[in-house]
């Protein structure tokens, strides 16, 4: 079923236009939820309160590379002023990524220095997908982190894996994400 807007197929009171009452931000996120094709994206499930439409949830379980196979939760957070400025993202499962810092801050590109407001949903799950298959150490938001993965793959890859297993990794607990 194609997403709406709430209370969308209804026909307006008071001549055709715009929804009343909704942000310009509602309508565009509606716009890119109604374009949104899960297969675009494998390996993300997006959840989308329509009462809460501007906070969204998803989880991404990556296919390949150093976090295969476990579960990451993250919350979108767009701004009324959605598309004009990018929303934020917050990883809410603690994770060992140059990328994404301990408190679940992300470094995206396409959401601060390359984001431009033709910037779809579609596009930053897309983007999030490639954090974890090809992070960038050279852009980094954990320096530690990215810089180990720089100097020392094999030591970066076993502390993924320590990550991943549940244990204490440079003081950091992580929850157990794979045995």
């Amino acid at each position: 079923m194609a997403w709406q807007l709430p209370g969308q197929g209804k026909k307006p009171a008071g001549g055709a236009g715009a929804q009343p009452g909704f942000s310009a931000a509602v309508v565009r996120l509606s716009q890119d939820l109604a374009s949104h094709k899960e297969s675009d994206t494998p390996g993300v499930k997006l959840h989308v309160d329509p009462n809460d439409m501007l906070h969204p949830t998803f989880e991404l379980t990556p296919k390949e590379g150093y976090w295969k196979g476990a579960t990451y939760k993250f919350r979108m957070d767009y701004p009324k002023s959605y598309p004009i400025d990018a929303p934020q993202i917050t990883c809410l499962t603690k994770v060992y990524h140059p990328n994404i810092d301990f408190t679940g801050r992300v470094c995206l590109n396409i959401l601060r220095a390359d984001y431009s407001p033709v910037i779809t949903l579609t596009q930053t799950l897309i983007g999030m997908l490639h954090l974890f298959y090809e992070p960038n150490p050279s852009d980094p938001l954990n320096i530690p982190v990215a810089k180990l993965m720089e100097t020392t793959i094999s030591q970066f890859e076993k502390n993924v894996k320590s990550s991943l297993r549940g244990e204490t990794v440079d003081g950091q607990s992580f929850p157990k994400l794979l045995s």
